[in-house]
């Protein structure tokens, strides 16, 4: 991965229901700032004329709702199974996204900031872990998973399980991690795991020697 002199740039990863938000959300409590690559994606889908234009010329004009908002129920039921069509809108979006990544992490750089975050779903697919000093992959049982995401969004296990099979599977990620970060247990476990990698950090930036 491409170093970095001055900030310490670190993804974060996972799929769906491993708890990756909420990580983030306990790093950003530490004071840490987070970019979200997804957030990214959607301002850019929702605010940019020639992304809106090239994604109805992909899909169709149902793509985009009465206030020139993304559908995105309905662009992810058909980007769902669909190989072309994720790769057609992966090609529109993930160069602007890398690209305000990028301003992104330059302006907390210029800020002083020691370390960033940037969340992403896609880190690896999009091609972010290229721009980021290391990678922690945030992984769970794959039960668990469903069950989190049930009670979030309040969908049949069935179509979490589709969802899943339309991402890298956790032992592609696994291979691509630097750390794997369990999420078995509860908010507050995953929040002592969290500390205990930051202490690492601050002592390896201390650079103080091994006892």
């Amino acid at each position: 991965m491409a170093p970095s002199r001055h900030i310490l740039r670190i993804g974060v990863t996972g799929g769906i229901g491993s708890g990756k938000s909420t990580a983030c959300r306990i790093l950003d409590r530490y004071g840490i700032p987070v970019i979200s690559a997804d957030e990214i994606a959607k301002e850019i889908a929702d605010s940019h004329p020639t992304v809106r234009e090239q994604i109805i010329g992909v899909l169709d004009p149902e793509a985009y709702d009465a206030h020139g908002r993304l559908n995105r129920p309905y662009v992810a039921s058909r980007l769902f199974g669909n190989k072309r069509i994720q790769r057609s809108i992966n090609a529109i979006l993930h160069p602007r996204v890398l690209k305000e990544i990028r301003r992104r992490i330059r302006i907390h750089e210029r800020a002083g900031r020691r370390v960033v975050v940037v969340e992403a779903a896609l880190v690896f697919e999009a091609g972010v872990e290229n721009i980021l000093d290391l990678v922690i992959v945030i992984e769970t049982k794959q039960l668990t998973a469903i069950r989190r995401v049930q009670e979030r969004d309040n969908m049949t296990p069935g179509a979490v399980r589709r969802r899943m099979a339309s991402q890298w599977s956790n032992a592609r990620k696994r291979e691509k991690a630097d750390i794997l970060l369990r999420n078995d247990g509860t908010v507050a476990d995953l929040r002592k795991k969290i500390r205990f990698l930051l202490e690492i950090f601050e002592l390896l930036r201390k650079g103080r020697p091994h006892d």
